[in-house]
């Protein structure tokens, strides 16, 4: 399984992300493939814009054919300490009460907070031990100011949202 953490502070933009690969992934990917996918969803909110879902992605055969297992992702944009537990039983899917079947996942797509105390809640609720945990510097761009100081530049060489769209084409 493919792990994509999305890091960052409050209000930093991480629900946005997620809320773009969440649509990304019902409306453009199976116009996108040129492949007739069907996409079975589970969706949770939380009471401030947060969610987590699964999405089971199929390839859609002809009425006489079974429809083929393709890919499962999970998207959690939760990285409050109250939204850990839950997710956890939601990936886990504790008491078979979320979702039907039992395919593994093939990505899971995870907010965190930068906060080590809330990291290691994050990988002990998901069963991530083996992660290996990465430093990142806290700038992802190239950027420069003018030399009056009244201008600067941010060079982006591709949004967080295509480098995850990137991952989920891997999978078909």
């Amino acid at each position: 399984m493919k792990v994509i953490l999305i890091q960052g502070a409050e209000n930093t933009g991480k629900t946005t992300l997620c809320n773009q690969i969440d649509e990304w992934l019902q409306r453009e990917l199976l116009r996108e493939k040129g492949i007739n996918l069907r996409i079975e969803m589970t969706k949770h909110f939380s009471k401030k814009n947060d969610f987590f879902a699964v999405y089971d992605i199929y390839t859609n055969k002809d009425e006489e054919k079974t429809d083929s297992f393709k890919a499962r992702i999970f998207i959690n944009s939760g990285s409050e300490e109250k939204c850990i537990i839950p997710f956890g039983r939601f990936y886990k899917n504790e008491n078979k009460e979320y979702y039907k079947n039992n395919h593994q996942p093939d990505l899971l797509i995870t907010a965190i907070r930068p906060s080590k105390t809330l990291y290691k809640k994050t990988i002990k609720a998901l069963n991530l031990d083996n992660l290996e945990e990465l430093n990142l510097s806290s700038i992802s761009c190239s950027y420069k100011e003018d030399i009056f100081k009244k201008n600067l530049l941010i060079q982006l060489e591709k949004t967080p949202l295509e480098l995850i769209k990137e991952k989920i084409r891997e999978l078909f």
